[in-house]
């Protein structure tokens, strides 16, 4: 130790009077104050013997050696080398006879070293460099204290600050006696303590099934040990030397170890570098054993974690459901958790989340899984059904328990009681345009759930038929096949009755009744009707049922008298034809030898029993009448009356 303390003290001696040694070149006919140094090294050129170049007459050039041009030369002129290498310094003389003369110079790159400056207890700070370009390296501490050479084999210095602060510290490159002292410093920022901080972890987290993440809070310029427990959080191992001159958050990722099948334990203990002791550990911080299992109506989670104590005080956990956190929170003492809020088939994400004091956190790796179940799905109840207006389509919509999570409905369909699959779809609602209203159609539905488990068949849901008669005095009758399809029953139904224009005329309430009887004879007005089956469920919340729409048209009825009196006595007078919905009217009056005796087209004139002025002979007569009634139709209609003389 003693021999390396003399060769610094050399050293610093040499530094200090490096200025007054002149180097010769091979003849001594010049001499330079330098020959070894970093890039951006200057050279002092002096001649040394007389006359010198520039005096007498006599011209003299430079040749650098660097592939330069020759300069002119004066004695005492500086040759300066931008760049590494190894060159010839040549002096040529004009002078006949006077030989020309060179000297050798080498010159190294020149970079700012690489070092860490850390600190320790006591405003004490320890010094490392981290390379060996240089023989030598000078420490500068800006203080006003003297700088200190060490060796590369050896380039590292502690240094006693007087008060805590932050300081700077210059690292410069030398290499060694006969080099000039030109290679530029490094200058890094340190922090000078009294006493060292405590790391403090913020978060681990399970990253992937090989690699956990570990943020803490640091302190810049201080240098950590990284501690690991495998499974327990007493027995640690050093992972590695973290150092960081300036960052406040480090993030440590520790790669190829298996999280899926241990916990691992974290602590970042303060080194003190000038001491070669611990001056403080942070807290403990655990990563979470964590796995996620369908079950048959549930996801079962379970984990494990070192125990609450010590260092390392759990709060609680907390289970994150798709990104969403469940409550209440869990207590430490839990180490798992069943999940049966799920559907099956579907897709959830679980991450379990450990709490510490001070909102420190440890997260487990997300975990992604399929719900599962053997249930057999419950049965589709309520199936509504509409009948299109022409009778000829169908709308069937339907409600499955919302428990169960359908991914195909297959739609059967009866012909005279027979079912047989119509087709499949993933939505709850499906036209058939094939239906035909009055054909005894109904159908049953089941479906299969995403876990592939199938339903019973739907009880039958037959949609409404509709269908009707006028009678012979215009009496409607309407009749309806009764719905089913719903598990609750049917309500009510309800008679929407239109006009040939869809006027709504009437809605009535029929109750449970599935026929209606329309004795409305005194509307001469409308002659074509509508009429439309609402059914309502005894469950309100299922969709109405609707049948097709029936048309039923009046007839155009009409009436005559079957004799007259054409005696001018005010009764009885004439023959004339009343009919019901009649737009337009002909009628023409026969005898008995079909001779015309009468026509008109006006429905309310009649026959006053005379022809060309005399009155006609008692005795049967004929009418025929062409009638055109307000749906368009066209009649044709006879019949015979008896024409009497009365007194």
């Amino acid at each position: 130790m003693r021999g390396k303390a003399i060769i610094f003290i050399l050293i610093n001696i040499f530094i200090s009077w490096k200025g007054w040694c002149q180097y010769s070149s091979a003849n001594n006919k010049f001499s330079v104050d330098e020959v070894k140094g970093c890039a951006g090294l200057n050279i002092k050129v002096t001649h040394n013997v007389s006359p010198a170049c520039g005096t007498s007459g006599i011209f003299c050039v430079i040749d650098y050696g660097d592939g330069r041009p020759a300069q002119p030369f004066v004695s005492g002129d500086i040759a300066n080398y931008p760049t590494a290498g190894n060159f010839k310094l040549k002096i040529i003389y004009s002078t006949t006879g006077v030989d020309n003369d060179s000297i050798p110079v080498s010159v190294t790159e020149n970079s700012p070293p690489a070092f860490e400056p850390y600190s320790c207890n006591g405003n004490k700070v320890s010094v490392k460099v981290t390379e060996s370009k240089y023989a030598y390296y000078i420490f500068n501490y800006n203080d006003a204290s003297s700088e200190i050479t060490k060796a590369a084999n050896a380039a590292s210095d502690v240094h006693n600050y007087t008060s805590a602060g932050t300081r700077n510290v210059s690292v410069r490159g030398y290499n060694g006696p006969g080099t000039a002292d030109n290679c530029v410093s490094n200058t890094l920022p340190v922090t000078v303590a009294s006493t060292l901080p405590a790391a403090a972890i913020s978060q681990v987290e399970v990253v992937d099934a090989a690699s956990v993440k570990v943020d803490f809070a640091s302190d810049p310029s201080i240098q950590y040990k990284f501690m690991i427990g495998t499974n327990n959080a007493a027995s640690f191992q050093q992972y590695k030397t973290i150092y960081s001159p300036s960052a406040t958050t480090l993030t440590e990722t520790i790669p190829n170890i298996r999280p899926e099948n241990n916990y691992y334990c974290f602590r970042v203990d303060t080194n003190d570098p000038c001491a070669n002791t611990i001056a403080a550990n942070s807290s403990t911080i655990c990563s979470l054993k964590f796995d996620a299992v369908a079950q048959n109506n549930q996801n079962k989670l379970s984990w494990a974690i070192a125990a609450a104590s010590g260092t390392h005080p759990l709060s609680d956990f907390m289970v994150v459901k798709n990104s969403t956190a469940l409550t209440p929170t869990l207590p430490t003492t839990q180490s798992s958790y069943t999940d049966t809020n799920i559907v099956c088939g579907t897709s959830y994400t679980y991450q379990l989340q450990a709490d510490y004091p001070n909102n420190v956190k440890s997260l487990s790796l997300i975990k992604s899984l399929t719900a599962i179940s053997t249930d057999i799905p419950t049965a589709i109840k309520d199936i509504s059904a509409v009948v299109n207006p022409a009778g000829n389509e169908v709308q069937l919509t339907w409600i499955q328990d919302p428990a169960f999570n359908a991914t195909e409905y297959t739609l059967l369909k009866s012909a005279n009681g027979n079912y047989t699959p119509l087709t499949t779809t993933d939505q709850t609602t499906f036209t058939d345009n094939s239906y035909t209203s009055g054909s005894s159609t109904c159908y049953r539905i089941q479906y299969i759930d995403a876990c592939k488990n199938k339903s019973a068949q739907s009880p039958e849901a037959c949609p409404v038929a509709l269908t009707g008669n006028v009678e012979g005095d215009n009496t409607i009758n309407i009749t309806w096949t009764p719905y089913t399809g719903w598990a609750n029953g049917v309500k009510n139904y309800t008679i929407e009755k239109y006009n040939g224009n869809g006027d709504l005329l009437s809605t009535i309430d029929n109750g449970t009744n599935t026929s209606y009887k329309d004795k409305d004879l005194a509307d001469l007005t409308n002659q074509v009707f509508l009429y439309i089956i609402y059914a309502y469920a005894n469950d309100g919340t299922v969709t109405q049922s609707v049948s097709n729409e029936l048309e039923l048209i009046k007839q155009p009825n009409l009436f005559y008298p079957t004799g007259f009196t054409p005696n001018s006595d005010g009764l009885n007078d004439t023959f004339s034809v009343i009919g019901q919905f009649v737009s337009s009217f002909e009628m023409k009056i026969f005898n008995r030898w079909g001779e015309m005796m009468y026509t008109t087209d006006d429905i309310h004139s009649g026959w006053d029993g005379t022809y060309r002025g005399v009155l006609m002979p008692e005795a049967t007569y004929v009418f025929r009448a062409k009638i055109t009634d307000f749906a368009g139709r066209s009649f044709d209609r006879s019949g015979s009356f008896f024409l009497i003389h009365k007194k």
